[in-house]
């Protein structure tokens, strides 16, 4: 795990100025693929800064994106969304989630309570023009096939986030949460 490299001053201020950042009235910019940034996330009509870094993943290497109904097995009986990367993502993507995963902890906080108990660098955002469309947490390590994207989704909400995903590939990234 990557320690951080801000001291305990700085990342209070730094959070201070999340906290007080204008979801509002922010624009929709492109994501910028080599560098940090702030997106913004509305969960339940509250709206949250995230400090979002370099891209993981481009969107680009995104081969499909599937809302798949759960079955049961493993306690699923919600909607997710199944992601198949092309093969230069799948490297990337497992190179993170390798360093970056709570090893199957399924108690994690919501992204905007990372940092107290899961570091925020377990959390990934998937992004598009600058906006975050969902922050799950890195449950384990993904090296190869399908990526599932679990929460708290409907077949609507599964099925917007996958077309998302599928359709609008070329300027969507993953970016890490820190």
């Amino acid at each position: 795990r990557l320690k951080p490299s801000l001291s305990s001053t700085q990342l209070s201020e730094l959070q201070q100025g999340l906290s007080n950042f204008a979801c509002s009235s922010a624009q929709d910019e492109p994501d910028l693929p080599d560098s940090y940034y702030v997106a913004c996330d509305t969960v339940s009509g509250i709206h949250y800064a995230h400090l979002l870094g370099p891209v993981i993943v481009p969107g680009k290497e995104i081969s499909t994106a599937t809302a798949v109904e759960g079955n049961g097995q493993n306690g699923g009986f919600g909607w997710s969304i199944s992601l198949e990367l092309k093969s230069s993502g799948q490297s990337a993507w497992a190179n993170y989630t390798q360093a970056h995963n709570v090893n199957n902890a399924q108690t994690s906080p919501p992204v905007y309570s990372c940092g107290s108990s899961t570091p925020c660098a377990d959390y990934v955002s998937f992004t598009l023009d600058g906006n975050v469309l969902s922050s799950p947490v890195n449950l384990q390590a993904i090296n190869g096939g399908a990526t599932q994207i679990t929460g708290q989704f409907t077949q609507q909400s599964a099925t917007t986030l996958a077309n998302q995903l599928k359709y609008v590939a070329l300027p969507l990234s993953f970016i890490t949460s820190d």
